[in-house]
């Protein structure tokens, strides 16, 4: 296999892990002036799409 086709295999398999990972995320339950800590709540799952995004 060339090098040029593995590498855009793996875009490509990349490309939809992060849509995955994208896809998981959803507005949290939040009162008013309080989404930030909402948001912060759920840390893991942001944390896993930027390191998913910078490992490329």
């Amino acid at each position: 296999m060339k090098v040029d086709r593995m590498q855009a295999f793996s875009d490509g398999v990349y490309a939809i892990l992060i849509t995955i990972l994208v896809l998981d995320f959803n507005v949290p339950e939040y009162h008013v002036g309080n989404l930030l800590a909402a948001l912060v709540k759920q840390w893991p799952t942001m944390f896993a799409y930027v390191v998913s995004f910078l490992y490329k």
